[in-house]
């Protein structure tokens, strides 16, 4: 391998040529495999992409938890930037690149948590787009589609879908993951100048960039580029480490009690596995241990090939098939199971005292997504002799499995959501006690409404299709539920009894055996002054009254002050009253607020 990496002979020792190709085993030479398979492959890649796009597109509009918080410490009263605030840690992790962005898109763009998770979409497709061109040239064309798809199902599974739906999150998160994947794909073909500019971005974005300076090293090291390559990454972490240390902010996360290094341990097996089980820690402890020890033997194995690597020849070229060109061409992925490793390190260190549960908080989803990405890489790469057909159908497989598995994070992050549509009214209305059980410190609302972003602009809505905060509806029009009764399917309840300010009102409804539209609440002269979220899920509804629907549940809230209040739900344009029965009722036949209990 040439001291000057970014040579075109380096590259070649990277990539491969047309004459590579002819020595490679007979196992690898289909010539690129049938088209339509390639193309299947392709579509596949796709399809997580776009499952993603429309999870974004179906999330409420409004932003929602760190959003608000981040928000608070870059604003002044006044909804201006106040730039002192980018350079505080929040949480342990810098916000400078999201304290900028979330200002942006709540001054120019409404504070849209759809753009920001478009934005995140983008972020995650570069990564795609990077991955793949560390890819070897020479592996073919099946194989590299097979691989994509697998990256795609892994980088867009539900299990990470609080990144794209619940925005902030992935934000935050991706500020700094997305500039270190580009910063190794950058290092891998010798580019340390734009690595380093990357892994700063990342290093300004989120901690979980600050792995990424020694895995560049790292790959500079595989790659026999020239000193000052490995040197310089090395020295900027450094810089960075001390500038974090500098920096003021504090945390959330109470200090831990030293606790035994088995604890560390599964905290960190069970975040590197929680991709594949979310329902158990145990299992994901299982995967992550086998991730873990993936990690492990591929570092190893490359190393060992580096160190075993013969002298290039005279003009710079590193022969085929040699163990330096093993180590180069896996240099990238190696880097990447490194810096996936590390941070699941920093997560164990820094967060053991939350409980090893905390591993399966869905914010962690990426770390075994981007892990299990480089180890099916690595077993490509240093396996040549396994048939294409049998690899592709290893990695995809890989892939499909994560993606079913991350089912069950993707629904937690969906209920949490369902929160949102009562924060936003919370917000409007001055419900302060609500605001605080829903994360955003009513403090700060006065200079959130002056930056503009949603729900303080002309675009909230309570969902009605007609009816708003302030107006006026015409009571006497509006038809009062049925009591639950197992011979209709037109029925509601009021569980919480006297409607009053600022304090939890829930119930459920049903209009012709579906769930209503939108909830109001009403003083009593008609004018609407609260709302809330529809679509709660009541699945003892469905065993005890005439509906398949699960979804009839609601939960509003109304303004400080209100001693007496209504609550109507809307259905098909039509106004209808959930009220709240008697003692005598709610004892017959199941009829009270949870039907059969």
């Amino acid at each position: 391998m040439p001291a000057r990496s970014a040579s075109p002979t380096s590259d070649t020792a990277t990539h491969g040529t047309a004459s590579e190709d002819q020595t490679r085993p007979v196992a690898r030479q289909p010539g690129g495999g049938p088209r339509a398979a390639v193309i299947a492959l392709l579509v596949l890649a796709a399809l997580p992409v776009l499952f993603i796009l429309v999870e974004v597109f179906r999330a409420p509009p409004m932003h929602y938890g760190d959003y608000w918080t981040i928000l608070s410490k870059v604003i002044d009263g006044t909804g201006a930037l106040a730039p002192a605030g980018l350079f505080e840690l929040y949480n342990q992790h810098p916000i400078v690149v999201t304290g900028l962005l979330f200002y942006v898109d709540a001054v120019l763009f409404g504070g849209s948590n759809q753009l920001v998770g478009v934005l995140n979409v983008v972020a995650s497709v570069a990564m795609l787009g990077a991955l793949w061109t560390m890819l070897p040239r020479r592996l073919p064309a099946t194989l590299r589609a097979g691989l994509l798809a697998t990256f795609s199902l892994l980088l867009f599974s539900p299990a990470i879908l609080e990144f794209y739906a619940m925005s902030m999150s992935g934000a935050h998160w991706l500020s700094g993951f997305a500039p270190a994947v580009l910063a190794l794909a950058a290092a891998h073909r010798g580019r340390t100048v734009a690595a380093v500019l990357l892994a700063l971005l990342g290093s300004l974005g989120h901690g979980a960039a600050f792995p990424v300076w020694l895995a560049i090293a790292l790959v500079a090291w595989l790659r026999r580029d020239a000193a000052w390559r490995i040197w310089t990454p090395l020295v900027a972490l450094g810089a960075v480490v001390v500038a974090f240390l500098t920096m003021p902010g504090g945390s959330s996360v109470p200090p831990a009690d030293a606790p035994a290094i088995d604890v560390y341990l599964m905290l960190i097996s069970a975040t590197m596995g929680q991709i594949f089980a979310i329902q158990s820690v145990d299992l994901a402890t299982l995967a992550g241990l086998a991730g873990l020890v993936g990690v492990a033997v591929s570092v190893t194995v490359v190393v060992r090939a580096r160190l075993a690597a013969a002298p290039p020849t005279a003009s710079g070229e590193v022969t085929t098939g040699t163990p330096g060109r093993r180590a180069a061409e896996s240099a990238g992925w190696v880097g990447l199971a490194l810096h996936a490793a590390l941070v699941a390190a920093m997560v164990g260190s820094s967060r053991v005292s939350l409980g090893v549960d905390i591993g399966q908080s869905a914010r962690y989803a990426i770390i075994p997504a981007l892990t299990w990405i480089a180890l099916v890489t690595l077993f490509v790469l240093l396996r040549p002799r396994v048939p294409v057909a049998r690899a592709v159908a290893l990695a995809t497989a890989l892939g499909v499995v994560a993606f079913v598995a991350g089912s069950t994070q993707g629904q937690k992050v969906r209920n949490e959501l369902r929160a949102v549509p009562l924060l936003a009214v919370a917000a409007q209305v001055g419900a302060h006690e609500t605001l605080v059980g829903l994360k955003m410190n009513p403090d700060d609302v006065p200079a959130f409404a002056a930056t503009g972003a949603y729900p303080f602009h002309d675009g909230f809505t309570l969902g009605c299709g007609g009816p708003e905060l302030g107006d006026r509806v015409d009571l006497a029009s509006v038809r009062e539920l049925a009591h639950p009764d197992h011979d209709t399917e037109t029925a509601g309840y009021l569980e919480t009894g006297p409607v009053e300010g600022d304090a939890e009102i829930s119930g459920w409804a049903l209009v012709d055996g579906v769930r209503a539209d939108c909830v109001l609440v009403v003083d009593t002269s008609g004018t609407v002054i609260g709302g809330g979220m529809t679509g709660l899920n009541r699945p003892d509804l469905v065993d005890n009254l005439p509906t398949s629907e699960p979804g009839a549940g609601f939960q509003a809230v109304a303004a400080a002050g209100l001693l007496e209040g209504r609550v109507l739900v809307a259905r098909g344009g039509s106004l209808y009253e959930v009220v709240a029965g008697t003692d005598d009722e709610a004892d017959v036949d199941g009829a009270g607020g949870t039907p059969g209990g």
